[in-house]
């Protein structure tokens, strides 16, 4: 039987190699590591780690969504009307994108999740089978 990684496995490796690899870019570009370092992409994958949280996912989504708006708002200098429209879009790229991966972390949790409790249903049965 082939051991397969669960969702969260996979998104610590995810989180990883997103650190990992910026870092060595940048040692391998000759530029500043963490002045120009991009923090949303990590942010991203961070926020993915809230959906395993036991909490409605609407009101999650909400949540992260008012997040990366504040977020967005206080590092971003000179804010007008038409900026604060593109941010908003922006917050909510933001949030689809941390929805979409932390929803793959959970769906792929539960079917592990189910994989194993069949696994024994069927050893059981099996070992019942035996018995006769």
């Amino acid at each position: 039987m082939s051991r397969k990684m669960t969702g969260t496995q996979e998104l610590l490796i995810l989180l990883g190699a997103v650190i990992v690899w910026l870092v060595l870019w940048a040692l391998m570009t000759g530029g500043p590591i963490w002045a120009d370092y991009p923090w949303g992409l990590v942010a991203v994958v961070l926020a993915a780690f809230l959906y395993l949280a036991p909490i409605k996912r609407g009101l999650l989504t909400g949540i992260i969504y008012l997040a990366w708006l504040i977020g967005i708002m206080i590092f971003k200098n000179g804010l007008t009307m038409p900026s604060f429209i593109i941010l908003a879009i922006l917050a909510g790229f933001m949030t689809g994108a941390s929805a979409l991966i932390g929803s793959h972390v959970v769906n792929k949790n539960h079917q592990k999740k189910n994989f194993e409790e069949n696994a024994l249903k069927r050893q059981s049965t099996l070992h019942n089978l035996r018995k006769v």
